[in-house]
C-alpha cells in the first residue's frame, strides 16, 4: 500500500516544471528516443541517491552554510553552461534510433547533472522523507513509499519521452532551432533562480 501510495504521488510529478524537463524533452527530439530514455535514466540515478542517502540518516546532519553556497553555485553554472550550450548549438536531428556511447554518456550525464545538482531536488525530496516517517510507522514502509514515488517518476519520464517521439515526425531541424533557443533562455532563468536564492541564504 505504501508503494502505491508513493507511486501516485509520483506520478503527481507532472505538475512540476524544471530544467530536467526540458533536458529530457530536447534530448529525445535532437537524438531521439534512447537518448531521452538514458536522460531519464541520469535523472532517476540521482534521485535514488538523495533517497538513500535520507533513508540512511543524512537527513539529520546538519550542514555548514558554505556548503549549500557551493551547491547553489554548482547547480547555477551547470545550468548556464547548459543554457549557453543551447543558445549556441546548431539544430540537429538524428532520424536513427541508434546514438553512439559517447552521447549515451553525455545524455545520462546531463540528466544526472541537472537533477541531482539542483537543491530544490534535496528540498522537495526531504519533504517527501519527512512525509512518509510521519505517515507510516515503519521504516520498511517508508522505504517502500520513496521507491513508490521514485517508480512514478521514472514511469512518468519514459512517458514524456514517448510522447516526444510521437511529435519528432512533426518538427524538421527549422522547428528544433527556436525550441533549443528557447530551453538555452530557460536554463539560463533557473540558474539565475538559484543564484537569488543563493544571495539570499
Amino acid at each position: 500500500m505504501a508503494f502505491f501510495d508513493g507511486y501516485l504521488v509520483g506520478l503527481a510529478m507532472v505538475i512540476f516544471i524544471g530544467p530536467v524537463l526540458f533536458t529530457l524533452i530536447e534530448a529525445c527530439l535532437s537524438y531521439g528516443k534512447i537518448a531521452g530514455v538514458m536522460v531519464a535514466l541520469g535523472i532517476i540515478t540521482g534521485d535514488l541517491l538523495i533517497v538513500i542517502a535520507l533513508l540512511f540518516g543524512m537527513q539529520s546532519i546538519e550542514l555548514p552554510t558554505y556548503s549549500l553556497e557551493f551547491v547553489y553555485t554548482l547547480g547555477a553554472v551547470i545550468l548556464f553552461f547548459m543554457g549557453i550550450k543551447y543558445l549556441l548549438k546548431a539544430p540537429t536531428r538524428n532520424t536513427s534510433s541508434f546514438i553512439s556511447n559517447k552521447n549515451h554518456i553525455s545524455s545520462f550525464l546531463k540528466g544526472f547533472g541537472v537533477n541531482f545538482f539542483n537543491p530544490f531536488v534535496f528540498i522537495v525530496w526531504t519533504g517527501l522523507y519527512v512525509n512518509a516517517t510521519k505517515e507510516y510507522e515503519s521504516e520498511v514502509s517508508s522505504g517502500s513509499y520513496l521507491f513508490g514515488v521514485l517508480a512514478g517518476i521514472f514511469t512518468l519520464d519514459i512517458t514524456k519521452v514517448f510522447l516526444a517521439e510521437k511529435i519528432k515526425p512533426m518538427l524538421t531541424v527549422k522547428y528544433l532551432r527556436p525550441i533549443s533557443f528557447a530551453i538555452g533562455i530557460l536554463m539560463l532563468g533557473f540558474g539565475i533562480r538559484l543564484l537569488v536564492y543563493l544571495f539570499t541564504l
